[in-house]
């Protein structure tokens, strides 16, 4: 039997879509991945935030609980702006919980190996409220300053460490920084 070219080729080309499009398959893993508590619940701890390279919040449970003593919070809108003057209080957060999808253990967005999407945070004991954290500072540039020269620090090594900027002018270190 003698089959053409022209037949031969789509033949071909089929085979290999269908190659690509499934893939190399993956081996099975023996290893039983644990419970992912996707669930809302209601936890209360000291309310931490990390000024690092990476600002995040965290709730240092006040009782570990599925042999976690920490959760990373998560939040936008009010809530976030609330996480923001409750920073170093104790306080009551409610809200979904999720298995990280990076974990600690990958240099992935989140640092804990749970998280909470905060819906709602309350202190749970008299607090003074921080003021909001500033994103950009308040401060405008002096109209004669042309040329400046922006140093920053930044320590990677394991916990928390700000990100140290050094602003300077003609030699004269800029205020305020």
């Amino acid at each position: 039997m003698n089959i053409s070219k022209c037949c031969l080729m789509p033949l071909l080309l089929v085979s290999f879509t269908v190659g690509i499009a499934h893939g190399p398959q993956k081996p099975q893993s023996t290893v039983k991945e644990p419970e992912i508590p996707s669930q809302v619940e209601t936890l209360s701890g000291q309310l931490v935030y990390h000024d690092g390279i990476r600002k995040w919040f965290e709730l240092k449970l006040d009782r570990a609980q599925s042999g976690q003593s920490s959760l990373h919070l998560l939040s936008a809108g009010q809530d976030w702006k609330q996480m923001q003057v409750l920073r170093g209080c104790r306080v009551r957060s409610r809200g979904l919980i999720f298995l990280s999808p990076t974990g600690p253990y990958t240099s992935g967005y989140y640092p804990l190996e749970y998280v909470q999407n905060v819906q709602h945070i309350e202190s749970v004991e008299t607090c003074t409220l921080k003021p909001p954290i500033q994103a950009f500072p308040r401060a405008k540039p002096d109209k004669d300053v042309h040329d400046y020269r922006v140093d920053m620090r930044v320590n990677y090594s394991p916990g928390d460490h700000p990100v140290v900027f050094g602003v300077t002018s003609a030699g004269k270190e800029m205020q305020p920084w």
